[in-house]
C-alpha cells in the first residue's frame, strides 16, 4: 500500500535534469530525463517501548541519497506494531523541491504536498486522500484523489484533480496491485485550454508478488483556442519506466520519459507543458 501511495505522490514531481521538446506544429511532445546511478541507501531502526502511540514496537524505515535522476531524496516511514502511521519525504535540488507528509488512519490516509516545479518555476500545493478497501481481511488502497495547483507570483497557472483506482490479484498469501488507472482533469489559466488524460499502469509480478515489470500508457483529449476558434484534440501517451532496486518505496520501478502524440483538425496546437509528465 505504501509503495503505491508514494508512486502517486511523486507522479507530479519534475526533475531538474529534464528536457522538453515540441514539434513545430505542437502535436508531438517529449519530456526526457538525464539518468544517473542511484545512491539510495535504506536504514531500519527498531525500538520497543513507549512512544506517540503508546507501548509497542516502533520501526522507522529511511531511504536517503540521490535517486536515478540525480535528485536528493529522503523518505521516512514510521510504523507502530506493524502498521504504517506516517511517511515524510523531501525530494529535489536547488531549483526544484517537493515536500510531502502522508498520515495513515484506519479507513483512509491523507497527504499534503508543497514544492517548486523545475520545468515551469511554479509553486506546487496539493492535498489528497486515499480510501481503503478490505480484501481477505487486509486493508488496501481502493482509490486516491489529489487536488493540486500550480502558481507563479500568486497567479494560478493550472489546477488539476487526479483520481487513481487500483486493481489487485492474489499471490500466495497476499494481494498486490496489478493495475492502476490515473485520470487527470486539468484546467489551465489559458482561456479555453482544458485537458483530460487517462493513464494505465500495468504491474507485472512473479509468483510471490514481487514486482518485475511496469508498463505505462494512456490517452488524452481536450480543447484549446487557435485563431479565436475553439478546437478539439486527442492524444496517445506513452511513458517509459526505470528500474532502481535501491528505491524500496516504489518497489524499484518508476515512471521515466514521457511522449504524447496529439491529433487535431487544427494544423497547429499550443505548446503547453504536459503536467502528466
Amino acid at each position: 500500500m505504501v509503495a503505491f501511495l508514494f508512486a502517486v505522490i511523486l507522479s507530479g514531481a519534475a526533475s531538474a535534469a529534464e528536457s522538453v521538446h515540441f514539434s513545430s506544429d505542437g502535436k508531438n511532445i517529449t519530456v526526457t530525463h538525464d539518468y544517473v546511478k542511484s545512491t539510495l541507501v535504506t536504514h531500519v531502526t527498531t525500538k520497543k517501548g513507549y512512544g506517540n502511540y503508546g507501548y509497542g514496537k516502533y520501526v522507522t524505515i529511511t531511504t536517503s541519497g540521490k535517486d536515478n535522476e540525480g535528485r536528493n531524496s529522503i523518505q521516512t516511514l514510521y510504523t507502530f506494531n506493524g502498521k504504517s502511521k506516517q511517511m515524510v519525504y523531501k525530494l529535489g535540488n536547488s531549483d526544484h523541491s517537493v515536500n510531502g507528509v502522508v498520515n495513515f488512519y484506519n479507513t483512509r490516509s491523507t497527504m499534503t504536498i508543497t514544492g517548486k516545479d523545475s520545468a515551469t518555476g511554479a509553486s506546487i500545493k496539493a492535498t489528497g486522500v486515499s480510501l481503503y478497501r478490505t480484501i481477505a481481511g487486509q486493508k488496501y488502497v481502493g482509490n486516491t484523489t489529489i487536488n493540486m495547483s500550480y502558481t507563479i507570483n500568486g497567479k494560478v497557472l493550472a489546477r488539476l484533480t487526479q483520481f487513481t483506482t487500483y486493481q489487485y490479484k492474489a499471490f500466495k498469501s497476499a494481494f498486490y496491485a496489478v493495475k492502476s488507472v490515473r485520470t487527470t482533469n486539468t484546467t489551465y489559466a489559458i482561456v479555453g485550454f482544458n485537458k483530460k488524460s487517462v493513464i494505465n499502469s500495468y504491474y507485472t509480478r512473479n509468483s510471490i508478488g514481487m514486482l518485475t515489470g511496469l508498463k505505462v500508457s494512456g490517452t488524452s483529449k481536450g480543447t484549446e483556442i487557435i485563431n479565436n476558434k475553439l478546437v478539439n484534440f486527442t492524444g496517445k501517451i506513452t511513458i517509459s519506466t526505470k528500474y532502481d532496486p535501491k528505491d524500496i518505496f516504489s518497489e524499484g520501478f518508476s515512471e521515466g520519459d514521457y511522449k504524447e502524440v496529439l491529433t487535431s483538425s487544427s494544423p497547429t496546437l499550443l505548446k503547453i507543458y504536459p503536467i502528466e509528465a
